[in-house]
């Protein structure tokens, strides 16, 4: 088939979202995945994005089995796509997975960026980056933009892949590869709640206890694709665009969802003191071969409040965002709906 539009990691939150809108506004679609990948989770999403127009969209979208650290595979992938949407990634803040992130992130961009160049004629790419990527102002709380310098100091490996990975792209514009860059915040949706932020939705109705007094920025994944492809439209290749929802404290979401889910709300808040200790057992516990999710960045991040700014996406898109509580409303509601939510 003939495809517009290539989106790597197409069975990850962002890519299944993104694929479906892409399919609604009337392109044709190549997705990647692995040959291992599982479609469950992008089932699920394309039939509440889909609706009723399921089955005849999804005649427009082909899955091609291929990796971003697989060049031969990739440009098969890329021929013949007029844009390419980037969203492959890993996010891990486990020391362990250093390796594993750095390489997939940095050497799978520069990958792309590569095979976008090669290829003839050049397809348009729109990289997702993350706000891990974007440097921090000094003083807690004070809000960040996209021009604030990167400072590779106390940061995760996911940071500094993110950050890297943005380089590649920049270097691809230098090139000739028309580029877009946006640097989503913490990203909510309905999808795996087992896997990346969907799981603040399974903690509130696990009935989590506890709460961090940090606060972050939130936007709502149906926003993403929206602006991402936007971005595209209006050929926005220069420059990084942050896209954030709104900016709230983690107990505020804590609490949001939990009263969606009718759910008791956490009442535990963590110190800064047992914090540390958290990501220290945590740590214990995968050397002996658990599988926490703690970690000692994950642990300090939560206590930190961070503010950032959607200041130039709005104004040159001039995009509206969702409410913060619609975003939490419709995706609580799409789990309740779910048949199978009490087996997750």
């Amino acid at each position: 088939m003939i495809c517009d539009d290539l989106v790597t990691g197409g069975t990850g939150l962002t890519g299944s979202y993104l694929i479906c809108y892409l399919l609604k506004s009337g392109r044709k679609v190549r997705a990647m995945k692995r040959s291992s990948s599982d479609l469950q989770w992008f089932e699920k999403i394309a039939k509440r994005e889909l609706g009723n127009e399921k089955a005849n969209l999804l005649q427009n979208l082909e899955w091609i089995d291929a990796d971003i650290l697989d060049v031969v595979s990739l440009e098969d992938a890329v021929k013949g796509c007029s844009r390419v949407y980037h969203t492959a990634a890993i996010v891990s803040f486990k020391k362990a997975d250093g390796d594993w992130v750095m390489k997939t992130n940095v050497e799978g961009t520069a990958n792309v960026v590569n095979v976008c160049l090669g290829v003839n004629p050049k397809p348009e790419l729109c990289h997702f980056s993350s706000t891990a990527a974007i440097g921090r102002k000094a003083g807690n709380g004070a809000e960040i933009n996209e021009d604030d310098d990167y400072v590779d100091e106390d940061v995760s490996d996911y940071s500094r892949s993110k950050y890297r990975a943005e380089l590649e792209v920049y270097r691809g514009r230098e090139e000739g590869l028309r580029a877009a860059v946006i640097n989503p915040c913490i990203i909510l949706g309905y999808g795996n709640w087992n896997s990346g932020p969907s799981g603040f939705f399974k903690n509130a109705w696990k009935e989590f206890p506890f709460y961090t007094t940090g606060s972050n920025a939130f936007v709502d994944v149906r926003d993403l694709v929206k602006a991402s492809v936007g971005m595209m439209e209006n050929q926005i290749f220069s420059g990084r665009y942050l896209c954030i929802g709104s900016n709230k404290a983690y107990l505020a979401l804590f609490d949001s969802i939990s009263s969606e889910f009718k759910k008791k709300k956490p009442g535990i808040k963590v110190s800064s003191f047992m914090a540390e200790i958290a990501w220290r057992l945590a740590g214990i516990y995968n050397a002996l071969g658990g599988n926490a999710l703690i970690t000692k960045a994950s642990a300090r991040s939560g206590l930190e409040s961070r503010s950032f700014s959607a200041e130039r996406l709005v104004d040159e898109l001039k995009f509206e965002f969702m409410s913060f509580e619609e975003t939490i409303r419709n995706h609580s509601q799409s789990y309740l709906l779910d048949p199978d939510f009490v087996k997750m």
